[in-house]
């Protein structure tokens, strides 16, 4: 797909010099997806990345980005992905979802700093980049319309629903780490299986069986807590403590 567009090129120029000015010299890109209008409005701190991301069908892609959370891909397996875009293959997405609308902030990851330090640094400036990109989108609005895009997503939930989270050598399903995104909220477990539908007791076993796969079902909250730090599960849940803006 061809988006050469001389007001895209000049939004990304002024989104490029501000994010420049909170001290990010990383390639940053914000979208706004909307499902049910199959309509993308995106904007990058680099050009030749946006054209080669569209232009190289990377974006065929999209539907398996729209996961809320944070979230690592790569677009080296990409057939013809043009090297002249000049950006790391490695990026992370911190997404966020209301109804049909998801909001995407992407930052490619250099060698060094560690990932960590960039999701930290991410988390930080974002909701500075959602303002931007809304001004910037306010004075010139771009659309990019994309097919098919709500069908594919759903697949792609039904998908994600199914299988399984690997953290080195600790296996969660989806709806155990949903527990733990739970626990971290600190929610009891009545607050809990009022939101799932389900009782008490199921939750509670739930939550047990989490901490055996860990080895420290008799130990106290804070022994489990740590455990999931050291897993990196926490960092997978990370999405409930972003507000969404």
């Amino acid at each position: 797909m061809d988006v050469r567009n001389a007001d895209m090129e000049a939004m990304c120029h002024v989104f490029k010099r501000y994010v420049e000015y909170m001290g990010v010299d990383q390639t940053v890109s914000f979208s706004r997806v909307d499902t049910q209008l199959e309509q993308v409005k995106t904007v990058s701190t680099n050009y030749s990345w946006h054209l080669a991301y569209w232009g190289d069908e990377l974006y065929k892609n999209l539907h398996s980005r729209l996961k809320p959370g944070i979230n690592l891909w790569n677009s080296q397996g990409a057939q013809n992905f043009r090297e002249s875009a000049k950006a790391s293959h490695n990026r992370v997405d911190i997404v966020t979802n209301q109804g049909s609308q998801y909001d995407i902030l992407s930052i490619s990851l250099p060698i060094t700093p560690l990932p960590c330090d960039v999701v930290s640094q991410a988390i930080a400036f974002r909701p500075k980049v959602n303002h931007l990109a809304l001004e910037c989108w306010s004075d010139k609005e771009i659309q990019i319309p994309i097919d098919s895009l709500s069908a594919a997503n759903s697949v792609q939930s039904n998908y994600d629903e199914e299988k399984p989270y690997v953290f080195g050598n600790l296996t969660l399903t989806h709806d155990e780490l949903t527990s733990v995104r739970y626990f971290l909220e600190m929610k009891t477990f009545q607050e809990v299986a009022l939101l799932r539908g389900c009782q008490e007791v199921e939750e509670a076993q739930r939550l047990y069986i989490i901490k055996c796969k860990l080895g420290c079902e008799s130990q106290p909250d804070s022994v489990f807590f740590r455990k999931l730090v050291e897993h990196g599960v926490t960092v997978a849940c990370l999405d409930s403590f972003i507000t969404y803006r």
